[in-house]
């Protein structure tokens, strides 16, 4: 499959597109625990909150989904990479200084909100042929834009030290 620039698509079907949203919010949920027991920061520690309880709820409805459907989520490469970006993720958050904490994690929210908004507009929607999961993608997609927006704000505030 090709895309409108020339580039190769990653091929995925329903199963391995759930897997694959499985594997960034299980991701996103455990860099996120990590931030709310290392940050000392209210606002970065809110941030984590909020992104594990949505997370949280996106898998229980994405189990849902799967349970009431045909669709079984399959391993697919990307689902992999994503599971192993996020152990490596989790391990540089635990083991970081105190002081770069804060840094280090919106840092990583912005990178990975920005390449998993990318992997659902220029892969995932494209090909996902279940309506139901076609919504769920799309109300993932405004979360993920949010949060996105609310992370790069907060790593703006931390760069100038105006982050309270």
């Amino acid at each position: 499959m090709t895309r409108a620039g020339g580039t190769q698509m990653i091929a995925v079907n329903d199963g391995q597109i759930a897997s694959i949203s499985l594997a960034a919010s299980t991701g996103e949920i455990e860099q996120s625990r990590v931030a709310v027991a290392r940050s000392s920061n209210a606002d970065v520690r809110s941030l984590a909150q909020d992104l594990v309880t949505v997370h949280t709820a996106a898998i229980a409805r994405e189990r849902a989904l799967a349970a009431s459907s045909v669709i079984i989520p399959a391993e697919h490469d990307v689902s992999q990479t994503l599971q192993t970006m996020s152990r490596a993720i989790v391990a540089r958050l635990q083991n970081g200084k105190e002081w770069e904490f804060d840094q280090m994690y919106l840092s990583s929210r912005v990178d990975v909100h920005q390449m998993v908004l990318t992997l659902i507009d220029e892969t995932l929607l494209p090909q996902v042929e279940v309506d139901a999961l076609r919504e769920e993608l799309m109300s993932r997609r405004v979360s993920l834009m949010q949060h996105l927006e609310r992370a790069r704000e907060l790593l703006a505030m931390h760069n100038t030290g105006t982050l309270p």
